[in-house]
């Protein structure tokens, strides 16, 4: 077997990237029941609720790739008091 082959080889069996990822959190008792009761008047199971809303609260991002100027004093370090 060539190198070139066994390369091709190597990269057939790589694992595809994951479509989902689990995220694990602890929370207090008081926000898990009140996640749980939204979901519920929301008629979703937690599971959606929680995508949902993470959802929302990231749609409004910028995208990783657009950046927006910085400005000048937020960089400068002379305009800081050390």
């Amino acid at each position: 077997m060539t190198q070139e082959e066994h390369d091709s080889d190597d990269k057939m069996s790589l694992p595809k990237a994951r479509s989902h990822i689990t995220i694990d959190i602890t929370v207090s008792r008081e926000l898990y029941h009140r996640i749980r009761i939204a979901a519920k008047l929301n008629n979703l199971s937690l599971k959606e609720y929680i995508e949902h809303t993470l959802g929302e609260a990231v749609a409004g991002e910028a995208s990783l790739t657009q950046h927006r100027p910085m400005p000048r004093e937020a960089i400068d370090w002379r305009s800081y008091d050390f």
